[in-house]
């Protein structure tokens, strides 16, 4: 980020997205970049967002804040339109870029606050709840840092947290969120250290699968299995549905998992 140029008050922001995941073998890579214009506070006044999927598929869609109007203007560009809407929002909302802004919005005296934020891969607005936390330490490079941490999630779903840990400056070191039974952590680095980083693809299918122990039985009849996810307390986070698995969320702490014969017709697709 930086200053903008016409106004000391606004802050010029900037992030580019790579990501490699894969399901059962089948590229899902996407590519994006958005930069945003937002005051210091990170209230969003304009974005601009460019997205590439897998299949070369190129999507542009700008937006620019209309205060008198409580509305956004936002243009799409697709292959061979372009199309032009307002998207009515209640007041202000926040910047997408969270990293920048959202550590400052708590802390010991105000430990829980609700955000509205706009999302331009949606052209639309969620409240997210930031929690502060106690501090911990974080080791980097073989030294023990102190840091804050602040959880946040979806109002309403607490069971999609996530972790920011960050120093006394408000600047984000690490994020983590559970994901596929283990933890996963984004941590800190320059832009050149990570798209020159060397990993490989995530097969989020194969990742995601329920393991099943033990014989269960006349599985040549039993087309679909029946199981119930659970915790006594706390929240669960909900794995995707596959080609294998349908996954619905009956309550904060109960899963609905049905395991399936996957159809070959679909695994194609």
């Amino acid at each position: 980020w930086q200053p903008a140029a016409d106004s000391p008050d606004q802050l010029e922001c900037y992030r580019r997205t790579e990501i490699k995941l894969a399901r059962f073998g089948t590229d899902l890579n996407l590519s994006a970049r958005l930069s945003t214009v937002q005051d210091r506070r990170g209230r969003l006044q304009s974005f601009a967002l460019t997205r590439v999927d897998r299949s070369g598929v190129r999507l542009q869609r700008s937006g620019q804040y209309d205060a008198a109007e409580r509305r956004f203007l936002v243009t799409e560009v697709r292959t061979g339109s372009r199309d032009v809407s307002a998207r009515p929002v209640s007041g202000d909302v926040w910047s997408p870029i969270l990293a920048l802004w959202m550590p400052a919005t708590v802390g010991p005296q105000q430990r829980r606050v609700t955000t509205p934020v706009f999302f331009p891969e949606s052209t639309g607005v969620a409240g997210l709840v930031s929690e502060y936390r106690a501090g911990t330490f974080l080791r980097l490079e073989g030294t023990r840092v102190p840091v804050e941490r602040l959880n946040f999630y979806p109002d309403g779903d607490p069971s999609r947290l996530t972790t920011l840990l960050f120093d006394a400056t408000g600047r984000v070191l690490q994020q983590e969120k559970r994901v596929f039974g283990g933890v996963l952590k984004i941590i800190r680095s320059t832009a050149d250290e990570a798209l020159a980083a060397s990993l490989d693809s995530v097969d989020v299918d194969a990742q995601s699968l329920i393991p099943m122990d033990g014989n269960l039985g006349r599985t040549n009849i039993r087309r679909t299995i029946e199981l119930l996810m659970t915790v006594s307390e706390g929240g669960i986070d909900e794995p995707p549905s596959s080609p294998g698995q349908t996954v619905r969320r009956l309550t904060g702490t109960d899963i609905q998992v049905t395991l399936h014969v996957p159809d070959p017709a679909r695994r194609l697709q």
